[in-house]
């Protein structure tokens, strides 16, 4: 087995990071790639990039820069416009191979044809279902509880490269997507993407190519204002809603967001009841019963709570004065 020289894109200080570490090949620079629509407003984000610095220190959130510097890894910020500049930074660094886990943006060509051995991806579905960049979210909104993750090839299309590994798991109701994720792509899509690697540079890697279409439609990223239109309140059970919620809890904004003492918090989805009898609430509106807030649902009632963070006032905060500043 060679040792290889790697090069990873991912956002932030992602889970592939640790287990990427140790296996027996050579970091040699990391990408970052920057949220969609980041070159839109450079000078905002500039400001954003350091509030979150600053957050960072504060709260003890990791930031990937920071990471870069500990490690004495090259690193170089991804966004649309910066083409040449990325094609110059993995040309001079020349990897072997290009690892990808959560990137806001497609490669191109020149960029894939840089690395002796092209771009592997880690992709939190079994594919070809539920190709493009938010599958967490649409299995959630799916009720899909048979998850997996596919290590494939990168090709110029969007998760359409042969298939390198793929391994199911089956997650249980209301599982939260930080503590899936921390299965799938944490154990299970690090093991598999060092498994890839580490035959990849023995050559003894085989790819299966995939289907032309998927079963699904394409895993879009939601759009701000339709985050509280998705939910069908009067036609599905109580049990598929509390699944996902309780799942999406820290990002999906299904719900009106508290007010008053506990504005910019967010809401704390806890268990669920089922109801027979019918009652005069409104499917999706929230009220308070002996037992706390819940919200209605046409058979039953999703429990509710909060508690008070400073991290989530500061992103309110940040998010009100972008809001003013645009």
């Amino acid at each position: 087995m060679n040792s290889l020289r790697i090069i990873v894109i991912t956002q932030g200080v992602s889970r592939i990071l640790p287990t990427i570490l140790k296996i027996n090949h050579e970091i040699v620079g990391v990408v970052e790639s920057a949220p969609r629509g980041y070159h839109k407003n450079i000078k905002l984000n500039a400001i954003k990039d350091a509030v979150m610095h600053c957050m960072a220190l504060l709260f003890g959130v990791p930031s990937l820069k920071r990471w870069c510097q500990k490690l004495m890894l090259p690193y170089f910020k991804m966004y649309v416009g910066r083409d040449q500049r990325l094609n110059d930074f993995v040309e001079n660094l020349s990897p072997d191979l290009i690892v990808i886990y959560s990137m806001s943006q497609l490669l191109k060509k020149n960029i894939l044809q840089i690395p002796k051995y092209g771009a592997i991806n880690l992709h939190p579905s079994l594919l070809p279902s539920y190709r493009g960049p938010n599958p967490d979210f649409w299995q959630y909104y799916d009720f899909v509880l048979e998850r997996g993750v596919t290590v494939h090839m990168v090709d110029e299309g969007e998760d359409t490269g042969d298939i390198l590994l793929q391994e199911k798991y089956k997650m249980p109701i209301g599982m939260k997507s930080s503590e899936l994720n921390a299965i799938l792509i944490g154990d299970v899509g690090g093991r598999l993407l060092a498994e890839s690697i580490n035959l990849i540079s023995s050559n003894k890697i085989k790819r299966v190519p995939q289907l032309a279409d998927s079963i699904t439609g394409r895993a879009r990223n939601l759009k701000p204002g339709e985050h509280g239109s998705l939910i069908n309140w009067t036609e599905w059970e109580v049990v598929r809603i509390w699944h996902l919620l309780r799942g999406t809890e820290s990002w999906f904004n299904a719900l009106p967001r508290p007010a008053g003492v506990y504005w910019g918090q967010r809401w704390i989805v806890n268990n669920y009841i089922e109801i027979k009898k019918e009652t005069n609430d409104i499917p999706g509106c929230i009220y308070s019963d002996v037992d706390g807030r819940y919200v209605a649902c046409k058979n039953g009632k999703i429990y509710v709570s909060i508690k008070f963070s400073s991290f989530w006032l500061c992103v309110a905060l940040f998010n009100k004065l972008k809001g003013l500043m645009l």
